[in-house]
């Protein structure tokens, strides 16, 4: 029996959270909110799990920041996604017992909002799911995979036009320096015909 039959045959009845969320959706048709959800749907189906609630962000960043203040009148930055804080509140009172998102990005951008997820699901002890399979919490191995993609997913986001440039220059003259040695090094070396 293979791993997605024994989570079938293991959870059939288990209630479920779809959350779903776009950044930039300047028409407002939620297009590409729906395909997620009708993705997601489709997944908990194909597990036999029940969705007993949608979290929708659209047109929701999760990577940019806002500068707010807390009830304890601390200035911070934070990312803005009361849908996701909604979702997470529901997943802690148990009113839910997996979460499904379409992948990764589509749930955490946010280094803090990985590490808020990764909280409530060992202290609720909660199923986290994504439909491309890119997005699971069970393990410690599944949680450092989810954070070396989360990083991923943000570099190009956090680094500026010219920074990626620089760095794309400086690894392409690095190849290039590497390649010029090898072809020195095929130069040097002696042919089976001139070996003594």
């Amino acid at each position: 029996m293979g791993q997605n039959e024994q989570e079938q045959a293991a959870e059939p009845s288990q209630r479920a959270v779809v959350y779903v969320r776009i950044s930039d959706d300047p028409e407002g048709g939620e297009c590409g909110v729906d395909r997620q959800e009708a993705d997601c749907r489709a997944y908990a189906a194909a597990h036999g799990w029940e969705i007993t609630a949608v979290f929708r962000e659209n047109d929701t960043s999760a990577f940019k920041q806002r500068t707010i203040t807390l009830p304890s009148g601390e200035r911070v930055r934070r990312v803005i996604r009361p849908q996701f804080r909604a979702m997470l509140t529901h997943l802690a009172d148990g009113q839910a017992q997996v979460m499904i998102a379409y992948d990764l990005d589509r749930a955490v951008r946010d280094p803090r909002d990985l590490e808020d997820l990764i909280d409530a699901k060992v202290l609720a002890g909660f199923t986290v799911r994504s439909v491309t399979g890119s997005l699971r919490l069970d393990t410690d191995s599944d949680v450092a995979m989810a954070s070396q993609m989360q990083v991923q997913a943000v570099w190009p986001a956090v680094v500026d036009e010219d920074t990626w440039q620089q760095v794309m220059d400086v690894l392409d003259a690095r190849k290039q320096a590497r390649k010029g040695l090898m072809q020195e090094r095929v130069k040097l070396s002696p042919t089976p015909a001139s070996a003594p």
